[in-house]
């Protein structure tokens, strides 16, 4: 009989440490699947901060690109001053201001006959020019 109460009173602890490791265990995987879906949603959050980036840098590189459209038509406007003042009266242009806006003009990405175009003179006088300016680098 003592040995029968000794057994039973190590199974009621041996019994006793499975139900707390269960409990434990029970607890500890609702706590990883919290942990998992937090995970998620921070994965969610990152892919949808990502696409908003990608997002803005095409819009970065449009307004960049109009930017640059907008400063070639501003030059061109301003350089084009001075021809339709040629129109009316060439005489007011000489050739060698005709020939210090070709220099700008070719840097800034402009073809030869846009700028033949722009100056009023030929398109191989502009090519010359072009390749004047060049040379003189």
């Amino acid at each position: 009989m003592i040995i029968s109460t000794y057994y039973l009173a190590i199974f009621s602890i041996l019994l006793l440490i499975a139900i707390l490791q269960l409990t434990y265990g029970i607890k500890m995987r609702k706590k990883f699947e919290e942990m998992q879906m937090e995970r998620d949603n921070v994965q969610r959050e990152h892919n949808q901060n990502l696409k908003r980036l990608t997002k803005l840098q095409g819009i970065e590189k449009q307004l960049s690109a109009f930017k640059d459209e907008l400063k070639k038509a501003d030059t061109v406007t301003h350089l084009q001053k001075p021809r339709i003042k040629a129109q009316h009266s060439p005489e007011m242009l000489t050739i060698p201001d005709r020939y210090k806006y070709v220099h700008p003009l070719s840097h800034k990405g402009i073809s030869s006959s846009d700028i033949a175009s722009i100056l009023t003179i030929s398109s191989q006088e502009a090519k010359q020019l072009v390749t004047l300016a060049n040379l003189a680098q």
